[in-house]
């Protein structure tokens, strides 16, 4: 399962695209335990890891990057990002 996620701003909105083979619920919890803010489930569909690094690759233009991070599963929003997820999720 694919899943997108949306953390609330400390400096930006971002977004999550992950892949999951165990319930999304289970996965979403584990990302809010770690996270500094307070995320929000925006959406999900069927997919697998071939399908997350396709998706993570037609986005890689809009990756959040930071000296702190090796690397990073989260993006910066923008209309082509919100509007995919907004066609895709289930």
């Amino acid at each position: 399962m694919i899943y997108f996620i949306e953390s609330q701003p400390i400096e930006h909105k971002l977004i999550k695209i992950g892949f999951t083979d165990r319930p999304v619920s289970t996965r979403f919890k584990e990302n809010q335990r770690n996270s500094p803010t307070e995320l929000k489930m925006i959406g999900f569909c069927e997919g697998d890891i071939s399908k997350d690094r396709f998706y993570r690759n037609k986005f890689d233009y809009l990756l959040f990057t930071h000296p702190t991070l090796k690397t990073s599963e989260w993006f910066l929003p923008n209309e082509e990002l919100m509007n995919f997820i907004e066609n895709v999720r289930i």
